[in-house]
């Protein structure tokens, strides 16, 4: 998002293509019955280290894409202890993460075609890229292009045909040495707020060994209602994003049979993830 749009007010005419449903990779948001909506990615942007990324963010407030997630943030320790957190910066877009890409494609410079993966196809005699849609098994013609930018890693990916005709050896090279944590999550909405707890975000440190009985799933857990634009005005019901330690999330996956769906990992996940943290309320 951030180099369609650079590109867009410096004349170029951007086309993205974006396999999802939505724009936001990382700082996806999902969305349920009910208008319930969560996080489940990216939490929130911390103090920026540069003096540009600053400025963007100053300029982001300004248009009323983000806002202070304010309130009180914990930490807990291997033993149960909370510790409350020095006051600091947690920006988050509004009404959604994701918001803060789906304004910044907002541009008349850009089209943004969504749930299309598209293969590229270097064409020598136009000295451009021809693309081509490879959803479900069907080549729809997308267009000719001047220019090729892949932001997804997994474009690269031998699995992937996004650019298999494409020569980009060096890049191929660089994503192959990137390893990626795995996660979990789970979006729970509660009947009425929790009470137990005054913390909007809590960080779980966990050393122990997540096979000790003592141990919890739990690196993060947010209440998500907390955050500038989710508060629900019709009922009391809070929704919480509960996320695991990468210990947990690879004990968690291993635990899966090879034949297992996608559907008993998310089973699974919910419920060491919910009770984990049922159990870590009964203890505060």
């Amino acid at each position: 998002a951030a180099c369609a749009q650079k590109l867009a007010e410096n004349g170029a005419s951007v086309t993205v293509f974006e396999a999802g449903r939505g724009v936001g990779g990382r700082m996806s948001t999902r969305k349920a019955e009910e208008s319930f909506q969560f996080d489940h990615g990216a939490q929130y942007i911390s103090s920026p280290k540069t003096d540009g990324f600053r400025s963007a963010l100053y300029a982001w407030e300004e248009s009323g894409w983000i806002e202070l997630w304010e309130g009180e943030f914990c930490t807990v320790d291997d033993d149960g202890n909370l510790k409350t957190d020095a006051k600091k910066e947690r920006w988050v877009g509004c009404p959604s993460m994701n918001s803060i890409c789906e304004k910044m494609l907002d541009h008349k410079s850009i089209q943004l075609i969504l749930q299309c993966r598209a293969k590229a196809v270097w064409i020598d005699d136009k000295s451009q890229w021809e693309l081509f849609s490879t959803n479900e098994n069907n080549e729809e013609y997308l267009g000719c292009f001047d220019w090729l930018i892949g932001t997804d890693r997994n474009s690269a990916a031998p699995f992937r045909d996004d650019f298999s005709e494409a020569s980009l050896d060096e890049h191929r090279s660089d994503v192959s040495t990137i390893q990626s944590v795995r996660s979990l999550a789970a979006m729970v909405v509660f009947d009425r707020p929790v009470t137990t707890l005054s913390m909007n975000g809590i960080l779980f440190n966990n050393n122990k060994p997540y096979d000790q009985p003592s141990s919890l799933s739990l690196g993060w857990a947010a209440r998500d209602s907390s955050k500038p634009g989710r508060k629900r005005d019709n009922d009391e019901r809070e929704c919480w994003v509960l996320q695991t330690h990468p210990e947990a999330a690879e004990a968690i996956l291993n635990e899966m049979n090879d034949d297992d769906d996608l559907d008993e990992v998310r089973r699974r996940a919910r419920e060491v993830l919910v009770s984990d943290f049922i159990r870590f309320l009964k203890q505060t």
